[in-house]
Formats: C-alpha cells, sequence, structure tokens
C-alpha cells in the first residue's frame, strides 16, 4: 500500500471487496442519475478507474466519502474489487469532503446543493452557514440564496431541479406574494420571455405602486405584462434624462459668468472647479442610466 495526503488527511490506497462498500449514511443526493451511471459504466469499461474512490472505515465495513457513481458504474460491470483511497474522518469531515468534491465538479443541481446544505445546518446540526461558506469555499451570501430556493413553489423548485429555470430567476420570483403573478412569471421564464432583471424592476414597481393587491395577472395577457415592464423602463430612463438636461443647462447658465471672472483668477478657478464637478456629475448619471437600461 502506498501513503497519501488528501486536505491534510492521512491515507492509503487499498483494493477493496465492493460487497464490503456500503453508501453513506449521511447523504444529500435523493438518487444518482440513470444516464450518468451509464455513461461512467461505459467510460469505465473503456479506459478503467481513473480515479480512485474514497472510503472510511466503519467496523466490519467500508463506507463511501466520494464516488458513489464510480462505485454504482462497478458493480454494473461486474467487478469484484474496486481501488479504493482510505481516509479516517469523521461523519461530519466525510460530509464535508463528498460536498467539496461535488461542488468542484459541479455534479450538483441549485436545489441539491440546497438540500446539502440545509442538511448540514438543521437537520444534521453541524455548524453555522459562515463555517459551512468557509469549508466548501463559497460565499455566506451564496449559500443564503441557495436556501431560499427551498422555500419556492413545488413548480419552481421542479424546475430549477431540471435545469430548465434558473437560480436567479427562482430566486426573485420566490418572494412575489401573489400566487397568481406568480405562476404567470413562471411561464414566461420558462418561455425564455423574460429575465431575472426584468421580473427585479416589476417586483420594485409592485412595491412602489402596491400593485399585489390591485394587479391580477390572470386578468391580463402576456403582452400587458411586458409592456408594464417597458413602461416602467421608459419612465426611468425619461427621469434619468430631464436630470442630465438639467445639468447640463446649469452648466451653460455658469459660463458666461465665468468669462466675467476671467479677471480674477481665484474666483475663476472656484467657478471651474464646481463646473468640472458638474460635469463629473453628468458622466455619472449617463453610466447610470445605462445600467438600469
Amino acid at each position: 500500500m502506498r501513503l497519501l495526503y488528501s486536505s491534510s488527511i492521512l491515507g492509503v490506497l487499498e483494493n477493496i471487496s465492493i460487497s464490503q462498500i456500503n453508501v453513506p449514511e449521511f447523504y444529500y443526493r435523493e438518487q444518482e442519475q440513470d444516464d450518468e451511471i451509464k455513461n461512467l459504466t461505459y467510460s469505465m469499461k473503456q479506459y478503467g478507474l481513473l480515479d480512485p474512490i474514497t472510503v472510511r472505515n466503519i467496523g466490519n465495513y467500508f463506507e463511501i466519502v466520494t464516488g458513489i457513481r464510480r462505485y454504482k458504474a462497478s458493480k454494473l460491470l461486474g467487478w469484484r474489487k474496486i481501488l479504493c483511497h482510505v481516509i479516517n474522518v469523521t461523519d461530519k469531515e466525510a460530509y464535508e469532503i463528498s460536498l467539496m468534491s461535488n461542488l468542484q465538479h459541479k455534479q450538483l443541481d441549485p436545489i441539491e446543493e440546497a438540500t446539502a446544505f440545509k442538511k448540514y445546518l438543521y437537520n444534521y446540526k453541524w455548524g453555522q452557514i459562515t463555517e459551512l461558506a468557509y469549508k466548501i469555499g463559497k460565499s455566506h451570501s451564496y449559500i443564503h440564496r441557495r436556501l431560499k430556493l427551498l422555500e419556492c413553489s413545488p413548480e419552481i423548485i421542479e424546475a430549477i431541479s431540471q435545469l430548465r429555470l434558473e437560480p436567479s430567476i427562482g430566486e426573485e420570483i420566490g418572494s412575489i406574494k401573489n400566487p397568481d403573478l406568480k405562476t404567470k412569471l413562471v411561464n414566461l421564464a420558462l418561455e425564455n420571455k423574460i429575465t431575472s432583471k426584468e421580473i427585479r424592476k416589476l417586483k420594485n414597481a409592485l412595491e412602489i405602486e402596491d400593485f399585489n393587491n390591485s394587479f391580477y395577472l390572470n386578468q391580463q395577457e402576456d403582452l400587458e405584462l411586458q409592456q408594464h415592464i417597458k413602461e416602467y423602463d421608459e419612465k426611468t430612463q425619461k427621469l434619468f434624462n430631464k436630470m442630465i438636461i438639467l445639468l447640463k443647462n446649469t452648466i451653460r447658465t455658469m459660463s458666461p459668468i465665468i468669462e466675467d471672472a476671467e479677471d480674477n483668477w481665484i474666483i475663476h478657478n472656484v467657478f471651474m472647479q464646481h463646473k468640472n464637478m458638474i460635469d463629473k456629475q453628468i458622466d455619472i448619471l449617463i453610466k447610470e442610466k445605462k445600467k438600469t437600461n
């Protein structure tokens, strides 16, 4: 056996009988996709096992830490043994290693990520969000946003899980109280007729105008919803234009005054500084206008 070091955990490589290996007790995926297993089985049949699976010793048997798909593929191939990296870790450490591995290889959909985070934090009570974020290399806000997805309606959760709906759109729609509006927005998003940015703008408009009690989307056509978003954008652009024109007019009004002060260089310099500040404010407003467009 050859000594290995993985994340500062001492381990060994060993060929272990598949009959001695079990799937983990603490896990977060409901089941592995059949297509994934079939594709991996074909690959392993052609090229063999490229990376050993990681296991830990639990008394009379071994429990998988990483590599469940490779383990299942090896069973389909009829292998009697499989090469394993055996490490000595706790339940919590095994869960963290498994989760990090799946996140790095992008093998979890957003809902599976959220479920894994929820189990770590609330089912098994292994730590706070800050600790989990540090362990898996994600931000506090990333974990919080994923957890919020689990509060969405079943139809939104299913669409996100099937990768038919972007998580960012699910996050925006999930916080809307009007069920009719929520359903219509989901349908529009699934048809790629609306973006998360447009939904966020609509939410702001609803909050400002208190449309949650007066605007019933089931009486409107899709075109009316999109028109509402468009009108909200146009109103914002007009307000920016008015402010920019006002500041430009201010500079034009200042110009003759600045010319009259040319003989007094101190006053002239003060006036020019104020003019330059207004120029900079105009540039900032133009940039902000582009962001909202």
